[in-house]
Order: C-alpha cells, then structure tokens, then sequence
C-alpha cells in the first residue's frame, strides 16, 4: 500500500520509475538554479505550498564544525533556491533547532536548537522566533517554563486538524546541554513530550 501510494506520488509529480524496478522506491538528483546554500549539517527543515526551508546548522566538521544561521527556500515547482539571509532579526546561528510550518498563518516557527559539541561549554538555545514574508522574523516572549521546554534539540511535528484547528507543534525527547558527557546529567537529554501552541506546554502521557 505504501509503495503504490509513493508510485502515485511520483506520477503526479512527472517522475517515473525505471523499467527495471517499476514498484520501487528510488531516488532521483534534482537540478538545482538560484541562490543554491552551502553545504551544511544538521539544519532544520519544514515544506509548506510548495516551498521548502531550511535554516541553520553546522559547515564544517570537527575541529572546525561551527554553526550558521543561514536561511534559504527552495521552490520545488522551478526547483530554485532563494536567500532568505536578508530578513534581520531571527535566531542566532544554530544547529539541530526545532522547526515547522503554521499554515494558516503561512509562517514559520523556529525554536531551540544546539551549538557545536566537544568545546567544553553549554552551547544551547531557548528562544522561539516566528518568520512570514511580510512581517519578517519576530521573536516570541515566552515564561521561564517555557523557555526550558524549548531548550532541547530535536525534531518537531506540526499537526492540524480540519477546519479552524489552529496547527500544533509536538516534540519529544532531545538533547538539552552540549556539556561534556551531558548524557549522564540529569538536565542534558529530554524525555518528556511537549506541545506549542500559544507557547510550550508539557504533554501528559501515559
């Protein structure tokens, strides 16, 4: 069922499988135009209407892995990439932040998020800042709770319901301190589940 519903996807997309494995999966090189981002890891992604963000992440490795704050949209209907980088305001350089699209709004919420391990410092983020086209980057006030449960590096996953459902992020787990050997300390992994909606609140779970 999942395969035949990815082959769908593909089709609608113009993309068609080789002859040779017509019900496979498979991957295909997308050329790309524009303002095309360097190379970069563990950066943050969201995909709303047609357009896919990144931001953030590390451009080097290790000794010399810093973060970035770059931001980029790649359209996929003419599959070209823009700088975003022209927007001021938005949050520090940064890897691994959360990030995800509030459609109604046709914005962006970028929150918490890491610096570089192995420097022997506490590199971490607890701020939350929202993006749109026309109001540009706006940081969120938030509660010192608030702030904690932003404080983790991890993915996050916005759901909407239909109808007048505002969009929730969930996001669960995460590291949370780039202390050396910060998973034996009581504050350096998340494993709590917490949503935003209006700001973080704890999920109770069972």
């Amino acid at each position: 069922m999942l395969i035949a519903s990815f082959s769908l996807v593909l089709s609608f997309a113009g993309i068609r499988p080789s002859a040779a494995q017509s019900n496979l999966p498979y991957w295909t090189e997308i050329p790309q135009g524009g303002a095309i981002p360097d190379a970069i890891w563990d950066g943050a992604s969201a995909y709303h209407q047609g357009i896919f963000y990144i931001f953030g992440g590390l451009n080097g490795t290790y000794p010399n892995d810093e973060p970035v704050a770059d931001f980029s949209a790649f359209d996929v209907d003419t599959s070209t990439w823009y700088d975003l980088g022209q927007h001021p305001g938005g949050p520090s350089a940064r890897a691994e932040s959360m990030m995800w699209c509030v459609a109604e709004e046709d914005a962006l919420i970028v929150s918490g998020g890491r610096g570089p391990f192995r420097r022997g410092l506490d590199l971490t983020h607890q701020d939350t800042f929202r993006f749109d086209p026309v109001h540009g980057w706006t940081q969120i006030a938030q509660s010192a709770a608030e702030l904690g449960r932003a404080n983790r590096s991890t993915e996050a996953v916005a759901v909407r319901k239909k109808g007048k459902h505002k969009t929730v992020a969930y996001a669960f787990s995460g590291s949370s301190s780039t202390l050396p050997a910060f998973i034996n300390r009581p504050d350096g992994l998340q494993h709590n589940l917490v949503r935003y909606k209006n700001g973080w609140k704890q999920v109770a779970t069972g």
